[in-house]
Order: structure tokens, then sequence, then C-alpha cells
């Protein structure tokens, strides 16, 4: 920062001292340029000098450590949003409460239900923003499904930023494995069945998207009632 700013007064200095020499006609060049030298004596030297100084290396240090504690505090604060999010998820998967859901599926593993940016959700409003894929089918033919596994699961690794097991794999596969064979069931046109990277979720528990649009055949089962 600190060589960043001495650069831009040089140039800043230079284009002035430039300006100086071409002043107004009645004034001669040289006497120009000696006002110049009398009006700022040295600050020249002194910005170039200063320039062609190698920063210090504790500065550098600290201020990569500075940089870090940044990135870990704005991290910390967006797993934490991350993980809060979560409980609408874990509404569903772990309460049974499914008011004000629509509850397509479950089974010992999975559950799938209407994203709210699908039409048939029973609070849908027409969203400012869907997701990749959906903003090219007409509204009412959007199909939006998520599948997520009944344990909670923050991502492919049970932690969000954690390493991934064989057996994370395993759980994660048996989640895409079952939005697959939900798609066919709802006989829905060429459908999208992805799960974002950690970096783009919303929303701190796994879950895979069915993006799709409708055709004459689909039909959604009726939604299934609470857990008890």
């Amino acid at each position: 920062m600190r060589r960043s700013m001495l650069l831009a007064l040089t140039v800043f200095l230079l284009q002035a001292s430039a300006a100086s020499a071409n002043g107004p006609e009645h004034v001669r060049p040289q006497q120009a340029a000696a006002a110049g030298r009398q009006a700022r004596p040295g600050i020249l030297e002194r910005a170039a000098a200063a320039l062609s100084r190698p920063a210090h290396p504790d500065l550098g240090r600290q201020q990569a450590a500075e940089d870090r504690q940044a990135a870990r505090r704005h991290q910390a604060r967006r797993t934490e949003g991350l993980r809060s999010s979560a409980r609408f998820f874990e509404k569903i998967t772990q309460r049974g409460d499914y008011r004000g859901e629509h509850v397509l599926y479950r089974d010992a593993h999975a559950s799938a239900f209407l994203d709210m940016t699908d039409p048939a959700h029973p609070r849908y409003r027409t969203p400012e923003d869907v997701e990749e894929g959906l903003e090219q089918i007409p509204e009412a033919k959007r199909v939006h499904v998520l599948v997520v596994p009944n344990q909670p699961r923050e991502h492919i690794a049970r932690s969000l930023g954690g390493s991934i097991s064989l057996a994370d794999l395993r759980e994660v596969t048996r989640v895409m494995e079952t939005a697959e064979r939900l798609a066919r069931e709802l006989k829905v046109q060429n459908p999208r069945i992805y799960a974002n990277s950690e970096s783009r979720i919303g929303v701190g528990y796994f879950h895979v998207h069915i993006v799709s649009e409708r055709t004459a055949e689909t039909r959604y089962p009726a939604p299934l009632a609470e857990q008890q």
C-alpha cells in the first residue's frame, strides 16, 4: 500500500512539473523549470529513492498474517450461516415436520421434497433468482426437487471443509442414485441431477438438485403425511 501511494505521488509530481514547464506563453521555460525546482526541493528524488528500496520483509509477513486472519474470520461467518440454514432441512429429515412443504418421497436413507422455486410448492412465489437451468424453462413448467440424506451431512464430507472418506462417497452416491430413480419415476424432461460444490452451496446440508421441465405425463405424488 505504501509503495503504491508513493508511486502515485511520483507520477502526480512528474505531471505537475511537466505542466509547470509548459506554462503560460509569457513565462520562459527556464524560469518555469527553476520555479518548479524551488517550489518542490527534493520531493521527486525522495519519492524515487523510497520506491527503489525493497519492502521490509517483516511488513510482508505481517500483511500475509493479517490476510490469513481475515480469511479465517470470513470462512467462520460463512460456515455459521450455512449451518444455521441447515435447520430447515433438519426440520424435515430429523423431526418429520412437513408443515408448509410438499415431501414427495422418503425411505430409510433419503427424503425428497419440492424446492420453493417449483410452482407446485404450497408456498410458491415467483422467485427473483432461480437455480441454473430453470431460467430457460417457462415458469409453470419448472421442476425443482431436492433430495437429501436423512442423516445430517453438511456436504460430501460429513462436516464442511472436512476430509472425504470412501464411506462419505458411498453415502452421497446413494443419495444421487435416489435422485436419478425419482427423476425417472416423475417422467420429467431432460433432468439435470447434480450437487453444487461446497463453495457454491447456500445450505449446510448435503442436497442433490433435480432441475427439469414438466411433460404431459409428469405427476407429483400426493404430499407425504408428517412423521409421528
